[in-house]
């Protein structure tokens, strides 16, 4: 063989085999990529799935405590399911452009606020009482279908009096757990709609004028509607203004709550 040949020869071996080393690579690279997870969301998922478990928010006993942790196991499920194509979309390629608002994958958020609260009976004309302002807390988590959507659950709670102090002479907590749905009518955008539905619990304590402990507790619908804007501060973080407007119906004392709620609150994609 001519020394040309021979260097011809042998460059084309080494390039096949360059192609060869790269192809399987990069086969390497796609299967762990589909297989794979992030161990931060995997942390967070088992710690969530810890809470729904043993529930600490919620008085043992209270009506609430199943509810809860359906509802939260739900926003658990909807994350975990995102999570495949989340490791496929992230570790597929080692290069990508990633647009500003991009949503993928996991998402976990909580906010705390202000919430005016009135009430009505069904059968009263004559409207909703005087408003009671107390604070509002909130925590949502679940998974992003596509840009436009996200999904998954909410836990909700306002609370008046002083949580702190046993023999405060009132305290009335109102929760929710809900399955929940956000929509981005500009995929690019933050600003998002919110609707949900799901079990709403009342709590009520008092004391009596004899000094004893009285406490009820009831669940019935819970239905919430609001807005709220993906400020972004980070690649995965944003800080989240929103508002709410909370109703509740309980069939056996025949009332209906209404809470609207200004929270803000951390959002992390």
């Amino acid at each position: 063989m001519r020394p040309q040949e021979r260097k011809r020869v042998t460059g084309v071996s080494r390039a096949e085999d360059k192609i060869g080393a790269g192809a399987t690579e990069s086969s390497k690279e796609n299967r762990s990529g589909a297989a794979g997870y992030d161990p931060s969301m995997v942390m967070v998922l088992g710690l969530l799935w810890a809470l729904s478990l043993s529930n600490p928010f919620i008085a043992e006993g209270n009506s609430m405590r199943l509810p809860f942790r359906i509802v939260l196991a739900t926003g658990v499920l909807a994350a975990t399911l995102a999570l495949p194509g989340y490791a496929q979309r992230h570790h597929g390629s080692r290069l990508r452009e990633i647009p500003h608002n991009y949503r993928d994958g996991f998402w976990l958020g909580f906010s705390v606020g202000a919430g005016n609260e009135s009430f009505r009976f069904e059968d009263d004309p004559g409207g909703y009482s005087d408003d009671i302002t107390a604070p509002t807390f909130s925590l949502r988590l679940g998974g992003t279908p596509s840009q436009s959507w996200l999904v998954g659950a909410e836990i909700f709670a306002w609370m008046d009096g002083d949580l702190s102090d046993y023999y405060d002479e009132y305290s009335n907590i109102l929760s929710s757990a809900m399955v929940i749905a956000q929509f981005y009518p500009i995929r690019s955008g933050g600003l998002y709609i919110k609707g949900g539905v799901g079990i709403a619990g009342n709590y009520v304590r008092t004391i009596s004028p004899g000094g004893y402990i009285i406490r009820d507790d009831e669940s019935g619908l819970a239905t919430v509607f609001g807005a709220g804007l993906d400020l972004r501060i980070g690649r995965n973080i944003s800080i989240t203004p929103t508002i709410d407007v909370h109703h509740q119906f309980f069939n056996r004392i025949d009332v209906r709550e209404r809470i609207v709620s200004l929270g803000v609150g951390l959002t992390f994609h």
